[in-house]
């Protein structure tokens, strides 16, 4: 099912992500889905972390890339609106990746 447009107010099915960074497998060794922020970034620049959980966590298979899944919160879903989004992870003060999305658009 598309992610966009998404009807205001549903927050299933979940969003699931694949995380493939130029053409190579992402190393998940030592991440947790608590390492993933979903940023939501609207028309004139602001940025929000969403407020939903990350889960199921699947390393790199063959040719299909990492996967995520995340969990929208009801706040993620109730802004109408057309915005960019990013996956970013973190661990520790040495790590950072950020997975540009497409765009996303939250309609009545």
């Amino acid at each position: 099912m598309s992610q966009s447009p998404w009807k205001m107010g549903d927050r299933e099915p979940y969003w699931t992500f694949g995380l493939q960074p130029d053409d190579q497998a992402l190393d998940i060794t030592g991440l947790s889905a608590s390492n993933f922020t979903l940023v939501f970034i609207d028309s004139s620049g602001v940025e929000r972390n969403g407020d939903g959980v990350f889960v199921d966590l699947t390393a790199a298979s063959g040719s299909t890339p990492a996967m995520i899944t995340y969990q929208q919160s009801a706040a993620d879903v109730a802004i109408i609106g057309v915005f960019d989004r990013r996956i970013v992870i973190k661990k520790g003060t040495a790590f950072q990746k950020t997975f540009e999305l497409d765009s996303w658009t939250c309609e009545r």
